[in-house]
């Protein structure tokens, strides 16, 4: 048997939210990587393969910004591709690729280049396009443990991933027990001889090209105490099968290497069954199935109509929405690591997701409608220019299309003012709300004002000075029970502002209908019945029909 070449690759798995939130985890975080900074032994040191970590660090200690560059120029850390370690089968696959962009994007700023490995130690499935995605960004390996193993899959570590249009690229696949594998190495000698032939055990007979990846760490553990003695030790105690302290970058240079020269077995198609080796959790897609909803709908917000409308309000005005595209995609993708979006986590994490997917949607909606506002050409000044109207009056305009749309007027526009159709160069029937309007007064049905001169020819609104006004003549109140309008209200000419205006709202003419049906009267359907035995209508209330009494 030819000689176990092993790499030791110390690391950390990072569940950004899980049994706690994410701010009570950054706390540990902090001193993680303040304890990887500050090591006199540059240990090599793998942040989870996700880069959210990073930005997540410098929030809290944004002055270490040139320690924690230097650390990762000089490969002591290592972070990405992914910019969250997040589920694989859940988002789409524009989400994925997002996901990766973020990413790199984020390395860029801190001067690092992302490693050539899709690192998902822990996503419950993967999809049968990862391999043509992956190779569309250069990567040449991935590294999987759940939905893969056991029948019918290659009995090895090592295989060949290919997709429907030819993209492959190399498979590995970590040992039964995951990431945990090489946790808690013993510094002492003989702790060291059992925990070789452990791992001699579970390696061996799996490693197709005589190499195998030790993982030396676990959820949210730290760099190992005593990490250079237990090396030490464990390195001596497989003598002579060599153990390098190593890093993922190193170690996907090492199995592609080999691999050019082996005929490894193709595999194709999604990996989510592994039920003979580990757990794949494929009941987590009914759990908090509203948030799943919720996340696809964003999703599709943002690609096909906050992106599309923001590239042509672009190609339009000359002025890039990209910022604000990205921004919005990095507040999604903090949704979607596998234990926030599949609904394993905590109720804190829950109501921190739904709050996230709303700060989305809602800033998503509002940028889709300013970029087509703006790719239509509208002017917001030149309509509220149209909008200007007096304290108390109203009236009815001609106005260019583009500002009629954008006046804000009354539900029965047409019906209380006049009939017709707006449109370019022809009377637009708007009715323009006053603050008698916003305070709940009913319309005004029979006075209406017509711009008229040289100004309406050109689709301008004439000024108040210039309109004229059609005046009605004056009619008795129709609410007989309104006593204290006595004659002010029916000397106030027909739909006059000062009838609408002491005209008291509906409900309020509702309960002083009540308060006059006394014992003293008779009802007659909807009319009350006064002592002299007249019928009088009641305000607000339909006209009943038919002078006699039912029975």
């Amino acid at each position: 048997m030819p000689p176990l070449t092993v790499h030791l690759v110390s690391h950390t798995h990072w569940d950004r939210e899980w049994y706690r939130t994410a701010g009570e985890f950054r706390l540990s975080l902090t001193d993680l990587v303040d304890e990887v900074l500050d090591l006199d032994v540059a240990p090599h040191f793998l942040l989870d393969g996700q880069a959210i970590v990073l930005e997540d660090y410098l929030a809290v200690r944004p002055k270490r910004a040139d320690a924690l560059r230097s650390a990762l120029h000089a490969g002591r850390v290592e972070a990405g591709p992914w910019y969250v370690l997040g589920d694989n089968l859940i988002p789409g696959g524009e989400a994925l690729i997002r996901n990766l962009l973020a990413g790199r994007a984020l390395l860029a700023q801190l001067g690092a280049a992302p490693p050539a490995v899709l690192y998902c130690p822990d996503s419950f499935g993967h999809p049968a396009a990862l391999p043509r995605i992956g190779h569309g960004f250069g990567a040449t390996l991935c590294v999987v443990w759940r939905g893969y193993g056991g029948p019918p899959w290659p009995a090895g570590d090592s295989a060949r991933w290919r997709d429907r249009d030819g993209s492959e690229i190399l498979l590995y696949h970590l040992p039964p027990d995951g990431y945990e594998t090489g946790a808690n190495l013993p510094p002492d000698a003989a702790g060291a001889r059992a925990a070789w032939e452990r791992f001699r055990t579970i390696l061996a007979p799996r490693a197709t090209l005589g190499l195998a990846l030790l993982p030396n760490g676990a959820d949210h553990h730290a760099v190992q105490a005593r990490r250079a003695e237990a090396l030490r030790a464990l390195a001596h105690a497989a003598a002579p099968h060599p153990v390098v302290d190593s890093t993922l970058h190193a170690f996907a240079d090492a199995l592609g290497t080999r691999a050019a020269s082996y005929a490894l077995p193709v595999v194709s198609g999604e990996l989510r069954q592994s039920p003979a080796y580990v757990w794949s959790l494929q009941g987590t897609f009914g759990s908090r199935t509203r948030q799943k909803r919720e996340n696809a709908i964003v999703e599709r917000l943002l690609l096909r109509h906050t992106e599309p409308l923001a590239a042509l309000a672009w190609w339009h005005d000359g002025r890039s929405r990209r910022h604000l595209v990205q921004g919005l995609w990095r507040s999604l993708l903090r949704c979607h690591p596998h234990d926030t979006l599949c609904g394993c986590s905590i109720d804190a994490v829950a109501r921190a997701m739904d709050q996230r997917l709303d700060e989305v949607q809602r800033a998503a909606s509002v940028l889709a409608h300013r970029a087509r506002r703006e790719r239509l050409g509208d002017d917001p000044a030149a309509a509220r220019a149209h909008r200007r109207v007096a304290p108390g009056r109203r009236r009815l305009e001609r106005l260019p299309a583009h500002a009629g749309r954008h006046c804000r007027v009354g539900r029965r526009r047409a019906a209380r003012a006049r009939r017709g159709r707006p449109g370019v160069g022809g009377w637009c029937p708007v009715v323009v709300e006053t603050a008698a309007v916003a305070a709940g007064r009913r319309l005004d049905r029979g006075a209406g004002t017509l711009a008229r001169g040289a100004a309406c020819a050109r689709g301008v609104a004439a000024p108040l000075s210039a309109q004229r006004t059609r005046a009605a003549p004056p009619r008795p109140c129709l609410d007989a029970g309104h006593r204290r309008h006595g004659d002010a209200c029916r000397a106030a000419p027909r739909g006059s502002i000062a009838r609408g205006a002491t005209r008291a709202p509906r409900h309020l003419q509702r309960r002083r209908a009540r308060e006059r049906s006394l014992p003293g009267q008779r009802k007659c359907g909807r009319w009350p019945l006064h002592r002299d035995g007249g019928r009088r209508p009641v305000a607000g209330r339909p006209v009943a029909r038919g002078g006699r009494r039912p029975r």
